[in-house]
């Protein structure tokens, strides 16, 4: 690295300086450590100092004073409060030197914010700066303008800012400007001249204008001409004729004249002569006078059918009915028409009862007329000959009713007759039944009556078993519901049991089985047990998720364990195809990514092992302890093993003898450090001619140990001598 220069090693060291002082707001309290700087202090090459004076330092900034102590720039704090050169105008806020080297703002309620609007106030509070708005209704602009609640100068702030409202057009002030609303076209003006035909209206742009106006009348004082305004102009031509007037008659001709009568209508005699009503007569095809119709009636003759009446006189019937002449009838009791007494016989009226006149059997009930009156019969309505009453009873196929005279059972439709009187009964048998279990026939003063039963009287049907209640009569002919302690409900689950009839009214209760008893006899599957809680006494699937499937694995296909809701029912878990993503399916975690180091890929390597941790594949380093199954060199004390970084590594084992290729090499061994292989030499001489060494026959001497040679010794050779390289030479 390159040393740094002297200057950049100050520069560098005043900027630390600069640091700890504006950071900290620490006092400087020592010069640096010059020895630190390459160059300068103890141990350096003796050079010149920092500064002379304090000009020869560099600038530590407003709050900061340059000096120049003992040859080193060691700079002092301002004073503080002393204003720096870099202000922001209208903040409220002067920054200053705070005395120990930086600066701090204070509250300057001279620095004011001035925002350049006419309508609002600079100010300042505390070192808070604000613009308020002036006074509203304070003059701006060129004067004719004033300031509103929000700081603004605008043309008006009320209506009456704008000037005076006329009839047809009211100035307003909308969002600060004058505008003027006129009075739509056509209103009329409050001002008006009355029957002249005319009207001012406003013209819908402040002023007015006039136009025809025919309802504006003016009468003339008679009543039989018209007052009418026609294009502006009063007119007044005749009234139409039959108007009604009082001008010296009743009704105008039509030609402007009020006189008495126009037409018969006009007169109460309903004639009208030359203008003037005539006295009534009998023949002037009018109803007047004291004619109850026209002609007819009063003074005059009878009326007919159907013509108007005062009273029966009036009518040639003799029946008058809501002032009408009515037809002769059988109800009118006047003998009429052809009748043969007063409204019976003849034709078309009732037969007549004994003792009315007759023309002849016809005309009577009993349908005997003697002498030109009706004699007794049983159908002549009247009790006579053998009848016990009025055409009943004695020798009459009639029986009398109840209440009727009797002579005995036989003469009463009821077969019962007491004291001669037809009655409806002599006991509550010889009534009929009420169809109603609280209401009972009674026979009480030979008439028929009910008895409504009290509370005392059960139901024998509709009871409602196990409700806690029993259905009795109400005592007035219906039926209530009152309390039965012994009608006990019966539970149709296993989980309510102390079945009671509790509270006012009784009514059925029972005790919630314990929580988790068993209720598969309720036959109600998946429910089996009794639930706990807002389920209480409910037969249940379940009370919690442990009660439900637990998570399970089917194939890739994870299945979350169900959960129990809040009703009581096991609800499915979500299913998850774990194949899709890559993963495996564990029942207690889910899709994983492995559940063994089989299920991870093979690193390929035999020293690093794929690993299954946390269901997460990862590999691991053998070490030592593991030999590789291949590469190996057999003999050579050595075994190549793991290293634990994911590599081999060479290691003794003293276990992988060496075999030996030559007679001449025996006791196979592991030596040294490595362990290498190692023989002992066979004894000198030893036959070695099974190693099948071409020229080979005996174990080398010391010079040739461990070798299969041709000689060591002559005795060796079959002729000639053995040289120095264990060779026979002739």
């Amino acid at each position: 690295m390159k040393p740094t220069s002297k200057n950049g090693m100050r520069g560098v060291l005043w900027g630390v300086l600069a640091f700890a002082l504006a950071g900290a707001g620490c006092e400087l309290i020592a010069a640096p450590d010059r020895t630190l700087i390459p160059g300068e202090g103890g141990g350096g090459t003796g050079g010149a100092g920092e500064c002379a004076v304090a000009a020869d330092c560099p600038d530590p900034g407003e709050c900061l004073e340059r000096a120049c102590v003992d040859s080193v720039c060691s700079p002092s704090p301002v004073a503080a409060g002393t204003s720096v050169g870099d202000q922001k105008a209208g903040d409220c806020q002067v920054v200053v030197c705070d005395g120990q080297g930086s600066t701090a703002s204070q509250a300057d309620d001279a620095d004011l914010p001035v925002d350049g609007k006419e309508c609002t106030d600079d100010v300042c509070t505390g070192g808070v700066a604000s613009n308020p708005p002036v006074s509203e209704g304070t003059a701006c602009g060129d004067g004719s303008m004033l300031c509103d609640d929000m700081g603004a100068c605008v043309g008006c702030i009320v209506d009456e800012d704008c000037g005076d409202p006329t009839e047809c057009a009211a100035p307003k002030c909308n969002a600060g400007t004058c505008e003027t609303d006129f009075v739509p076209p056509g209103t009329p003006a409050l001002t008006q001249t009355d029957g002249d035909c005319l009207v001012v209206q406003c013209d819908g742009i402040g002023g007015t204008k006039v136009e025809n106006d025919d309802a504006d009348i003016t009468d003339d004082g008679s009543d039989c001409t018209l007052d009418v305004c026609q294009d502006g102009a009063a007119t007044h031509p005749n009234a139409p004729s039959g108007t009604a007037c009082a001008d010296g008659g009743f009704v105008c001709n039509g030609a402007g004249a009020c006189v008495e009568c126009i037409n018969g209508g006009d007169c109460d005699s309903g004639v009208c002569i030359s203008q003037v009503c005539a006295a009534p007569e009998c023949m002037d095809d009018v109803a007047n006078g004291d004619e109850t119709d026209v002609d007819c009636g009063g003074s005059c003759p009878p009326c007919g059918t159907a013509f108007m009446c005062l009273v029966a006189a009036d009518c040639l019937s003799g029946v008058c009915t809501g002032n009408k002449c009515a037809a002769p009838s059988c109800s009118d009791t006047v003998e009429n028409g052809n009748e043969s007494d007063v409204d019976c016989g003849g034709n078309a009226c009732p037969k007549c009862s004994t003792g009315k006149a007759c023309n002849g059997n016809s005309d009577c009930v009993g349908g005997l007329c003697t002498g030109n009156t009706c004699v007794p019969t049983c159908t002549d309505t009247l009790k006579n000959g053998t009848e016990s009453d009025v055409d009943c009873g004695g020798s009459c196929a009639a029986k009398c009713q109840n209440g009727q005279v009797c002579n005995g059972d036989n003469d009463c439709g009821s077969g019962h007759c007491s004291g001669n009187v037809c009655v409806q009964c002599v006991g509550a048998g010889d009534c009929p039944a009420t169809g109603n279990e609280c209401v009972v026939a009674t026979c009480t003063g030979n008439a028929c009556g009910t008895m409504n039963l009290d509370q005392t009287h059960t139901l024998s049907t509709g009871q409602t078993a196990g409700d806690c209640q029993k259905i009795v009569c109400d005592g007035a002919g219906g039926t209530t519901s009152i309390g039965d302690a012994t009608d006990l409900p019966v539970s149709n689950t296993a989980c309510l049991v102390s079945p009671a009839c509790t509270g006012n009214p009784l009514a059925p209760s029972f005790t919630p089985a314990t929580q988790g008893a068993d209720c598969t006899a309720d036959g109600a599957p998946p429910n089996d047990v009794c639930g706990g809680g807002a389920n209480a006494g409910v037969c249940v699937e379940c009370n919690s998720g442990a009660e439900c499937d637990p998570a399970s694995c089917n194939g890739a296909m994870f299945t979350e364990a169900a959960t129990c809701s809040a009703a009581g029912s096991c609800v499915a878990g979500a299913t998850t195809d774990c194949s899709a993503s890559g993963q495996l399916c564990d029942e207690t975690l889910g899709c994983v990514e492995c559940l063994s180091p089989a299920d991870c890929p093979d690193p390929g390597n035999e020293c690093v092992v794929a690993t299954c941790s946390a269901n997460v594949c990862g590999t691991m380093n053998l070490d030592q302890t593991h030999t590789l199954s291949t590469g190996q060199t057999s003999g050579d004390c050595q075994k190549i093993v793991c290293d634990g970084a994911g590599g081999t590594t060479s290691a003794d084992d003293a276990t992988d003898l060496p075999v030996s290729s030559s007679v001449c090499l025996i006791n196979p061994a592991c030596t040294g450090a490595p362990l290498t292989p190692s023989f002992d030499p066979a004894p000198t001489g030893t036959d070695c001619t099974a190693d099948g060494t071409p020229g080979g026959f005996v174990c080398g001497d010391a010079t040739a140990e461990g070798m299969c040679v041709e000689c060591n010794v002559d005795g060796d050779c079959a002729a000639g001598t053995c040289d120095a390289s264990h060779t026979c030479v002739p």
